[in-house]
């Protein structure tokens, strides 16, 4: 990775997004244009708010924050659980934010940014369920072969395991993305869900001196003592630190149509597949770079 990166974070936080949007704000090869929001770990309204609460616990009135689609394409919209608290964001006191979002709608936002880029110089990282993603697909055949890259956290693709939450919330829009040209990274819920940060990782976090890391460990531990699975965290870092993973390249495909099997994915390996996915972590070195990158945060 030379020079600054430019991207957009498309996210629903959420605990594990708060620690990828910290990340990629304590980056100074990250280039953060904006975050879009979209329903998921909680409404609309709310994942917008957690999304501005975040950027001002880092101190970064300059992003823009954008609300983007409040449920998913064809199916309804999720019942509201409090799987992270009933905030979002492990009930960690966290303020209100100190204002709202931008007029303008995250799919257009979305469509503006990468129209108005040369080709190939945005990235976008989406964290939650896909639906402003396949919505600016659909607005723009375009748009996906415009980017210089999409990474997406999803999908759970171990021979015959269950859906993963982002996938399943909105499987149409999976399968949009997933059929689409964009040059796809995935993180895979299989890859992740085993991988907690480690209690000496989130001492180092909560007794560092920057707010950010003691909120981070903070959140964290809203789960329970030994914390919780950083599963954007890790989507994040595949930007900045891909040596730590090992990758396979082949085909993605999702189950859509089937009530009883929807957002289940599935991953063929070959070689000069149109997908690259996660298949494995070098846990302790993203440790160190969790620990670096929310520790320089003041």
């Amino acid at each position: 990775m030379t020079g600054p990166r430019h991207i957009v974070i498309d996210c629903d936080p959420g605990i594990d997004d708060a620690a990828a949007i910290l990340m990629a704000l304590a980056d100074p090869r990250l280039d953060v244009l904006a975050l879009t929001c979209v329903h998921g770990n909680k409404p609309l309204d709310v994942t917008t708010a957690n999304a501005l609460r975040i950027l001002d616990l880092a101190g970064r009135p300059d992003v823009p924050v954008y609300a983007g689609a409040d449920r998913p394409l064809l199916i309804p919209a999720a019942a509201d659980g409090d799987y992270y608290g009933s905030d979002g964001l492990g009930d960690t006191g966290l303020p209100q934010p100190t204002r709202g979002p931008a007029a303008a709608h995250a799919v257009d936002a979305l469509l503006e940014t990468v129209a108005t880029a040369p080709p190939a110089s945005i990235w976008l990282c989406a964290i939650g369920p896909l639906t402003n993603v396949a919505l600016a697909m659909r607005m723009d055949p375009g748009f996906a072969s415009r980017l210089g890259g999409l990474v997406v956290m999803g999908g759970n693709v171990a021979p015959g395991a269950p859906a993963e939450f982002n996938i399943a919330t909105d499987p149409a829009a999976a399968e949009i993305v997933f059929s689409s040209e964009a040059a796809l990274t995935l993180t895979p819920y299989d890859v992740t869900r085993v991988r907690h940060a480690s209690s000496p990782t989130l001492d180092a976090l909560a007794a560092s001196a920057s707010h950010p890391a003691q909120a981070v460990a903070a959140m964290q531990r809203s789960r329970s003592p030994a914390g919780s699975a950083l599963h954007d965290a890790f989507a994040l870092a595949t930007l900045t630190a891909p040596d730590l993973f090992a990758f396979a390249e082949g085909s993605v495909r999702v189950d859509w149509r089937d009530p009883d099997r929807q957002g289940v994915t599935h991953f063929t390996a070959r070689a000069g597949g149109r997908h690259r996915v996660v298949r494995d972590v070098d846990a302790a070195g993203f440790e160190r770079l969790l620990v670096a990158s929310l520790t320089a945060l003041t």
